[in-house]
């Protein structure tokens, strides 16, 4: 039973659980949002346009009730109303992931602008290394080929690290 109390722990304190846990929390709370502006602000608009009725008790009665019978009915309205909230949800949820999807984008045009700039650098130096080692009349001293290499091999290694850190964000990116 321990290893059960152990794996779960393990299981809940994951990230993936704990953020689909706060999604289905804002989801909630978006879903709310979103019947109070149907219900509170669309319907009523919608009654107006339509003469005054309340949308959401628009109904087809199939049978009246009686004294021992309930009134059975399609109550139409109450679906329309439903297929608003589901089309307002679904239109909200598009143009964040459309922001989201361009910010992605552009984050990542950068980057690769500023790794293309960093490529350039790096040629840029190892041609001036190449160009000072091959020239006997302006030859440098060994301490500044090897200043050229440090400088060469650290603009690698920043590289290297812009790479990494480029990594981290997509995953980042699309783990949110």
């Amino acid at each position: 039973m321990k290893k059960f109390f152990t794996e779960f722990k393990k299981f809940i304190s994951k990230g993936n659980v704990v953020d689909l846990a706060v999604a289905v929390i804002i989801g909630a709370a978006f879903g709310k949002i979103v019947t109070s502006l149907v219900d509170d602000i669309i319907t009523p608009l919608t009654s107006l346009l339509i003469g005054g009725i309340d949308f959401a008790e628009l109904k087809w009665v199939i049978v009246s009730a009686g004294e021992t019978t309930a009134e059975i009915a399609l109550h139409y309205g109450r679906f329309l109303k439903n297929i608003l909230d589901f089309l307002i949800i679904a239109f909200s949820i598009f143009v964040i992931l459309r922001f989201y999807n361009k910010a992605k984008a552009n984050i990542q045009k950068q980057f690769n602008e500023s790794e293309q700039r960093l490529k350039r650098l790096l040629s840029n130096d190892g041609k001036k290394a190449a160009a000072e080692n091959n020239g006997a009349e302006n030859a440098k001293s060994a301490a500044d080929v090897e200043n050229g290499e440090r400088k060469t091999a650290a603009t690698n290694e920043n590289l290297e690290i812009l790479k990494e850190i480029r990594d981290l964000l997509n995953d980042k990116l699309t783990k949110k």
